[in-house]
Formats: C-alpha cells, structure tokens, sequence
C-alpha cells in the first residue's frame, strides 16, 4: 500500500489546488466522516464500529479520497473540449478529467509494486473498481 500511495503522490501535479496536499485534505475528511458515522471518533483508529457501510466499502471510500483529483492538469472539462486537447478526444469528451483520474488509478494498479489488489478474491475485486469507478464519475 505504500508503494501505491508513493506512486499517487508522484502523479499529481503541482497545481494550486488539485495537488496531493488537496488529496490528503480530502482524505482526512473522507476518514473523519466515516469515524464519525461510526461512533469510533478515531479510538485505536479503527473504522468499523456502528458505521453501516461495511469495512471493505469504507477502505474503498478512503483510497477514492485519495486518487480523486490524480493527474489533474489545474484545467475544467469544458477547457479541455474548448481547446480539443488530446485527453478530451481520448474521452469522447464526457467526464473527460473523471475518466483520467479513473485510467491512471487503474494504470497504478496494474503496475505489480502497486498492486495491493492482488491477493483479494475476483469478486472484491470487481466490486472495488465498481464502486472506484462510481465514485469518480460525474454523472
């Protein structure tokens, strides 16, 4: 996992706000909220207790968090389209920074010193990049 975290980082840009430091910002707020949904209010910093998302839900909340804003060039959807960049012609231009985000977690992932993915079952897989994916979608 430490790896993976070290391999996001490397991949946000320095922008003025869509950097790592608003990804750990985000992080930290995605994790208060959860500890707070839960009655935990960070005791041992578990992230279980009451909380009614199951704990494999939560981790996949916080690694979210974590890659939301990965690789973004400081620039909106519509400047993309506008300018006909080549990452907007990649996506179609629909949810062009989304599915950017999106690529580049799963590029992370396929890389074998990221891959914290690999020794979990098919199926917690499968529902780790669907609710991945459901979460950085603009819809």
């Amino acid at each position: 996992m430490h790896t993976f975290i070290d391999a996001v980082a490397k991949e946000y840009k320095n922008n003025r706000f869509h950097n790592f430091r608003h990804a750990i910002a985000v992080l930290h707020a995605t994790f208060k909220l959860i500890t707070m949904a839960s009655g935990d209010h960070y005791k041992g910093l578990r992230l279980s207790g009451a909380c009614a998302l199951p704990l494999f839900v939560q981790f996949t909340l916080l690694v979210a968090a974590l890659v939301h804003d990965i690789g973004h060039p400081g620039n909106t959807n519509d400047f993309e389209i506008k300018r006909n960049s080549e990452i907007a012609k990649l996506y179609d231009n629909k949810s062009i920074l989304e599915n950017y985000h999106i690529s580049l977690t799963f590029d992370l992932l396929s890389r074998l010193s990221c891959n914290f993915l690999a020794f979990i079952e098919t199926d917690k897989r499968l529902m780790f990049e669907k609710i991945l994916k459901g979460m950085l979608w603009s819809r």
